[in-house]
């Protein structure tokens, strides 16, 4: 198998797999896994010389274009971790905020904030 199909078929891959929605709990690893094959997609790209036939420019072409669904589906994935650490952030402030309410011995709350 030549180089440009090798690509194109980790190329297919790194697609079907970004298509993956993750959970919460699965997210590392699918980070994990997503930069295995970008780094397969890398040895074999630096592995490319020039002098291609008419079938592997039409291969390259293809290639061309799915990497800009790949950079499509990065950003979106992207998006969706930048959101979910804001909403966390946001969390954590509302609960800070909450936890500075301290409860006297007759069941009153008395308010700590600045």
């Amino acid at each position: 198998m030549n180089l440009l199909q090798q690509l194109l078929d980790k190329t297919e891959e790194l697609i079907n797999y970004l298509q993956k929605t993750p959970s919460e709990e699965e997210r590392e690893a699918y980070i994990a896994h997503i930069e295995k094959l970008l780094d397969q997609r890398e040895s074999l790209i630096q592995q490319l010389n020039g002098g291609y036939t008419e079938e592997e420019k039409v291969i390259g072409h293809k290639i061309v274009q799915l990497n800009q669904e790949v950079d499509a589906l990065m950003k979106d994935f992207f998006t969706t971790l930048q959101d979910n650490l804001r909403k966390l952030k946001h969390n954590k402030k509302v609960y800070q905020r909450y936890n500075q309410y301290q409860p006297t011995a007759d069941g009153m709350f008395f308010d700590k904030r600045k």
